[in-house]
């Protein structure tokens, strides 16, 4: 069953769907004809088009003839929504998939607010980054009729969507009334040969750079909530067996991934069995929901021949606030957390979750035809980006100024700005030496364990300067050389491998020089380097191309073949898709080695120089 909402425009006429199939808050198609799809065959376009009329009601969206003296007023009521929706409301851009689109948006919008907190409403497309187009805070009680507009330019793909979301919004709460409401749509085509990535003609990354380093590598997600499957669809798989050895899980496999604690819940489930750390302290432990994903993500890299590299185990970022909490509740005040645990018990956690983690994928890989010498998790990102970027040289006391959180721009902040829990909790490197005693511990002894970091190339002096790489350095030196802790009568001595320089990097900075001098550096230290996050921010196709060839020139010369005694043993690249990239911009920049269109892949200018730069 379909409703219809009609669009009038200045010698066009187009029809929005209502689709009630979807488990949106309403979802709707801009252009074509009642129950089909448009050919999108025209190579420029614009449409100028205001919702006129709707009749009918569905997932809490209905019409209200008159609102305050306004007429065909779209009315969504929050508590009809299910706790699945993540937008209020949203009209399908399917039309203009593979197209260059520029949006100019605007509406009148009225919001009864029955809770106590303001509601930030944010108009959005389903991009990686998410831009808003337009957002206004609604304080309790009832609004006054606000305008909006919003403007938004950039590249589409077939699955995008134009939305008001209820990201961290009290639905329930809320009446939301839409008046007037615009959407110009400019649009032109991309153009650009593509070949498919699976195409018999197309070279394999791996088997290209077979003889240079150990594996190549491709980080994915598993099922990406704003477009179609990527490690779970079996067409993608094929894909990333043919180019790649080795994968990197972009987020199911963080800390908050394990956790998996339900949406809008702060504090989780807590086990009924506790656990008592070798520190003595015996502790109660949250339910870890996210096996069951990691399970079946460990099965489709089974099916595909994939292995992978594991990340992360201790990171400030994406780890529930409640794992630092007493009693798992955390209580805030502005960027800090007043119920903060004591260093012993976040010690007994630390050692709690690293060791289940790494205890379960054992125990699937050892059910699954793994072990010794044959790990489908061959190496773990042990500690992320506890550097700070501005990094001094002040390694110990009260004036120590390397570590995130020891630092003036990280101090006392919330994770999301910058600051760290566990230096918040620990005051030192602690924290960080455990966890590579309890990785070391409880990994089997040939999984490589590594540290891992961004801006990982930044040294210099100034205004703004960072000693960044000398910091990384000295924590690299403090593993490398720990006498270890005995805790009840059981030695737990650190071991790192691996320095994984995440390589974010930009077309002029650090260039392929600066970045060289710091990867000498690492190299010099006894430790092998995994590139792990490789992408560039260049602003065209051309100057991707032209840097990925100069970067992965630099690169190849430090693999199988070079003289010392570590090298670099694996590059993974930090995506599949320029679109889908963290760092696409709308669109306007190029980061990674292939592009997306719908479920399919196709390389671009720099997946041939990557190719060309191994000759």
């Amino acid at each position: 069953m379909k409703k219809i909402l009609k669009f009038v425009a200045a010698g066009i006429s187009a029809l929005l769907l209502f689709s009630t199939g979807c488990n949106n808050g309403a979802s709707n198609n801009i252009g074509g004809k009642p129950g089909e799809e448009s050919t999108g065959e025209e190579s420029t376009g614009e449409k100028d088009a205001a919702i006129d009329s709707y009749s009918g009601s569905h997932n809490g969206v209905s019409t209200e003839n008159t609102v305050d003296g306004k007429t065909n007023v779209i009315t969504i009521k929050g508590d009809k929504l299910s706790s699945d929706d993540w937008t209020f409301i949203d009209f399908s851009l399917k039309e203009y998939g593979d197209k260059k689109v520029k949006l100019n948006f605007s509406c009148n919008m009225k919001v009864v607010n029955d809770g106590e907190k303001t509601e930030r409403l944010m108009w959005q497309v389903n991009l990686s980054d998410y831009p808003v187009i337009a957002e206004h805070s609604f304080t309790k009680g009832s609004s006054d009729w606000t305008s909006l507009t919003g403007s938004w330019e950039g590249n589409l793909s077939s699955d995008n969507v134009f939305y008001l979301s209820t990201h961290e919004t009290q639905k329930e709460n809320l009446t939301i009334y839409i008046a007037d409401f615009k959407l110009k749509i400019s649009y032109s085509e991309i153009s650009s040969t593509k070949l498919s990535w699976l195409e018999e003609s197309v070279p394999s990354l791996k088997e290209t750079y077979a003889d240079i380093f150990d594996s190549f590598g491709i980080a994915c997600e598993y099922r990406p909530w704003n477009h179609d499957p990527e490690l779970a669809s079996e067409t993608v798989r094929k894909g990333l067996t043919k180019h790649a050895d080795s994968i990197t899980m972009g987020n199911e496999f963080k800390p908050d991934g394990i956790f998996s604690i339900s949406w809008g819940q702060s504090k989780p489930s807590i086990a009924s069995e506790k656990f008592t750390a070798s520190n003595g302290k015996t502790i109660d432990v949250p339910v870890l929901n996210g096996f069951t994903q990691m399970d079946n993500i460990l099965a489709d890299c089974k099916k595909a021949g994939l292995k992978m590299r594991g990340h992360v185990l201790v990171w400030h970022s994406q780890t529930p606030e409640a794992f630092f909490a007493e009693d798992y509740n955390p209580q805030k005040s502005d960027a800090k957390i007043t119920n903060l645990v004591d260093k012993e018990t976040m010690t007994a956690r630390q050692e709690w979750y690293i060791k289940t983690v790494l205890e379960h994928v054992a125990a699937w890989e050892k059910a699954n035809g793994y072990g010794e010498g044959n790990h489908l998790v061959w190496a773990w990102d042990v500690v992320n980006e506890a550097m700070a970027d501005d990094a001094g040289k002040v390694y110990s006391g009260n004036g120590q100024n390397w570590l995130r959180g020891s630092t003036s721009d990280t101090k006392d902040k919330a994770p999301d700005k910058g600051g760290s829990r566990w230096y918040q909790i620990y005051g030192n490197e602690e924290f960080i030496l455990n966890a590579f005693r309890f990785a070391n511990a409880y990994a089997p002894a040939d999984v490589k364990l590594c540290y891992n970091d961004y801006n990982e190339y930044m040294d210099y002096d100034g205004n703004h300067g960072s000693w960044k790489t000398s910091a990384i350095l000295h924590i690299i030196d403090e593993l490398k050389n720990d006498a270890g802790i005995t805790l009840d009568g059981k030695t737990f001595k650190a071991r790192i491998d691996v320095m994984g320089m995440q390589s974010h990097v930009g077309p002029s900075w650090p260039g392929a020089g600066g970045y060289e001098n710091a990867l000498k550096r690492y190299l010099a230290a006894g430790v092998d380097v995994h590139v792990t996050e490789f992408d560039i921010s260049a602003t065209s196709q051309n100057q991707a191309a032209s840097s990925y060839k100069e970067y992965f020139n630099m690169l190849k010369k430090y693999g199988k073949n070079y003289s010392g005694s570590h090298k670099i043993t694996n590059v993974t690249v930090w995506g599949i898709s320029s679109e889908d990239s963290w760092i696409s911009n709308n669109g306007s920049q190029y980061p990674l080695l292939f592009n997306r269109s719908g479920s399919n892949y196709y390389t671009n200018s720099a997946f041939d120089a990557v190719i060309a730069a191994a000759e």
